[in-house]
């Protein structure tokens, strides 16, 4: 984890949005979502504060520093200087970011927190090329509850879903665009995972000028994870 990759399981004290922020915040239809969308931003926020603070420079305002979603429904970055790319996750209690500078300065993140749950085995081919599902169903299936295949299905989840998020690809696309190879350490605390990219990914990996990508996790517990990805040198699109 470094000061640009953020988790939150609580809102920080002190002011944090803009009027029109707390304006759609409220228009939310309940308070779990109206947490979930606010804790993410307080860790966007905070994720553009520790890029700031990498590069020696002060962050303004944190109402000041405004986090709109572009039309493909990718976070931006306003109220601060120079461009930033953020990537934002929420849910199961907690929020997730990860901020860079695009291009030679850093690339595009990706961010993903998700929960285990026992899995349908079919359910595995829908997000998993052959020899991914093949790994999984390797591992000893849950006993009436989360057992290892979950937990590992569930990390390949968010290892893709980050993976996915970074280039910015449209959500008709599918988790079957981004490869995957897990070490067998996979259940250790923290770690490192091979990924790349096929098909209509690789052809925007390349347009983006992407270069190595980078991805790892941190097991939260026994079920929840927090995956993200870099893909070093690529900007955003236009």
């Amino acid at each position: 984890m470094t000061p640009e990759l953020v988790l939150l399981d609580a809102l920080p004290p002190g002011p944090l949005l803009s009027a029109a922020a707390a304006a759609r915040a409220a228009a939310l239809p309940s308070e779990v979502r109206r947490r979930a969308w606010t804790l993410a931003r307080a860790a966007g926020k905070l994720a553009v504060e520790g890029l700031l603070a990498r590069e020696g420079r002060s962050a303004p305002p944190r109402p000041t520093i405004e986090l709109p979603t572009a039309a493909s429904g990718a976070p931006q970055v306003r109220g601060v200087p120079g461009e930033v790319a953020l990537s934002l996750t929420h849910g199961h209690g907690a929020a997730g970011a990860y901020a860079l500078r695009p291009g030679a300065a850093g690339g595009l993140p990706g961010v993903d927190l998700e929960r285990a749950r026992p899995r349908p085995d079919a359910s595995l081919d829908l997000f998993l090329h052959p020899n991914e599902a093949s790994r999984i169903r390797a591992e000893a299936p849950g006993e009436g509850g989360v057992g290892p295949r979950d937990r590992l299905a569930v990390l390949a989840w968010a290892l893709k879903e980050a993976g996915f998020k970074a280039l910015h690809l449209p959500p008709g696309l599918g988790l079957l665009q981004v490869e995957l190879e897990l070490p067998a350490a996979w259940s250790a605390a923290t770690g490192a995972a091979r990924l790349g990219y096929r098909g209509e990914a690789a052809a925007q990996h390349r347009r983006l000028g992407g270069g190595p990508v980078a991805a790892g996790w941190r097991w939260l517990d026994d079920a929840r994870v927090l995956a993200w990805v870099t893909v070093a040198g690529a900007t955003l699109p236009r």
